[in-house]
């Protein structure tokens, strides 16, 4: 998806003429890139009980810094590459990275209280010094068919390759205590009309070619209420599963969203063969795999004055 790039070696006379002829490429194929990159982005837009829904989907983070990485380019402080690269200690990321992609709830008249998720606060919480507690040979092979032998000895210390996260969303604004108060679920199951529904993508990788990780968020909403899921959903194949949930909902004048997390994690050997045959549908398979933490908060409206 993204441009290669490849070091030709010019020699005799022809040297200027063949660079020069590569430097209008190369501005040719990055003014091509950005034109791509501006066309993918969407956005949409919802309303419930005096908040904004917005959710944005934009392209993927490329490979490569497509501006001039110079001390007076002020564009530097604004590209994707380099922000990831100095604000997160990963050796890699994953395959495909959405760094403008958010899902958001912002109080129309109270724009400083919103809770959002997105891919760079997501990662933040991926452990970067440490690795997963998964003995199985892709931690090995993964480093190897992603970043080749010298990439390897440059980026020696360990992380979580599955990269996991219990991120909860990005909260401003809102008080957030413990409640032992529990989402409707009734109400989520009723056939209300849908006003609104929106999915956005954070990231996912394919762990080379041995699983699958990835996160994303849907929010729908009702005529009495909304729902939020967060998912991140990790495969290793023929040896784990994994899931973190965070589900938040509210009620029309309520003054309080109700927060719900959870973490789900099963080896293949303590499912049922009849439950594996759904590790290809997470939507399918969470109810099955049990529960191994859980966290309940309410984020309360602050009132005005």
């Amino acid at each position: 998806m993204h441009d290669d790039q490849r070091d030709d070696a010019p020699d005799g006379k022809s040297y200027t003429n063949e660079l020069t002829s590569a430097s209008r490429i190369v501005k040719n194929k990055t003014a091509v890139t950005s034109k791509v990159l501006n066309s993918a982005f969407v956005e949409e837009t919802g309303y419930f009980d005096g908040f904004i829904i917005r959710a944005i989907r934009d392209h993927i983070l490329s490979s490569v810094c497509h501006h001039e990485t110079t001390k007076d380019d002020s564009s530097f402080e604004n590209c994707k590459v380099c922000e990831y690269r100095a604000k997160l200690s990963l050796p890699h990321l994953p395959d495909m990275v959405f760094p403008n992609n958010v899902l958001m709830i912002q109080g129309i008249s109270r724009p400083d209280v919103k809770i959002f998720f997105n891919a760079l606060d997501a990662l933040r919480m991926v452990d970067a010094a440490t690795l997963p507690e998964v003995q199985v040979g892709p931690s090995v092979v993964w480093q190897q068919s992603r970043m080749g032998a010298a990439a390897v000895r440059q980026f020696s210390s360990p992380f979580d390759w599955t990269y996991s996260t219990d991120y909860q969303g990005t909260v401003e604004g809102f008080k957030v205590e413990p409640t032992a108060e529990a989402i409707d679920m009734d109400k989520l199951t009723r056939r209300d009309p849908i006003y609104f529904y929106s999915q956005v993508a954070l990231y996912e990788d394919e762990l080379a070619d041995h699983g699958c990780a990835q996160l994303n968020v849907r929010i729908r909403v009702m005529p009495t209420c909304f729902f939020l899921l967060s998912r991140f959903y990790l495969r290793v194949d023929g040896v784990m599963l994994r899931i973190c949930d965070t589900r938040l909902y509210g009620e029309n004048n309520s003054g309080y969203f109700i927060r719900e997390w959870s973490k789900r994690e099963a080896k293949y050997t303590e499912l049922s063969s009849s439950v594996l045959e759904y590790v290809l549908e997470p939507s399918a398979i969470w109810q099955h795999i049990p529960v191994i933490d859980f966290n309940r908060t309410k984020l309360t409206i602050p009132v005005d004055g």
